[in-house]
């Protein structure tokens, strides 16, 4: 009886634990200090294709970064904000939010973008290849892929 009372106070500390992280990473995406670029988003025309078109505006993520230094875990706020040029391509600023452990300021990088139906894909400066996936109005998953990597980063962003 003790054992089972055990393992259900654990399962709940799990739980708990989880809520509480994953409450934590979405009020430190609200205080993202990600900087605003010099890039205006503007309604897409009427030619371009929905899925195109549903791209266009301002999104918000945090990262988990793992590994990062000697094994540590670090948070870090992303803000991608997409200007539809037609329904093939757009241009996207990639701004990250600072990171103290490198310390590393609020920072933006304007690439251009490639859309593939309901695929947002561009290469930042380090090399990475990001692709947003579409998953509704206001959701998206966004993937991070080094050459050099072993695992991707893979994180949910909303529309802000």
């Amino acid at each position: 009886m003790s054992r089972a009372i055990r393992a259900r106070g654990s399962l709940w500390l799990v739980v708990a634990t989880t809520l509480l992280c994953l409450t934590g990473r979405g009020a430190f995406a609200e205080s993202c200090d990600a900087p605003k670029p010099d890039l205006t988003i503007s309604a897409p025309a009427g030619s371009v294709s929905p899925d195109a078109a549903a791209f266009s505006g301002v999104w918000g993520g945090t990262l988990l970064l793992e590994g990062v230094g000697a094994g540590n875990r670090i948070l870090q706020c992303v803000r991608i904000h997409v200007s539809i040029k037609d329904s093939q391509t757009a241009e996207v600023a990639y701004c990250q939010g600072s990171r103290s452990d490198i310390g590393a300021a609020p920072q933006c990088e304007r690439h251009q973008a490639v859309i593939r139906g309901k695929y947002l894909i561009f290469v930042i400066a380090n090399g990475a290849n990001i692709s947003m996936i579409l998953h509704g109005p206001a959701t998206a998953q966004v993937t991070g892929a080094l050459p050099s990597a072993t695992t991707d980063i893979v994180v949910d962003f909303h529309r802000l």
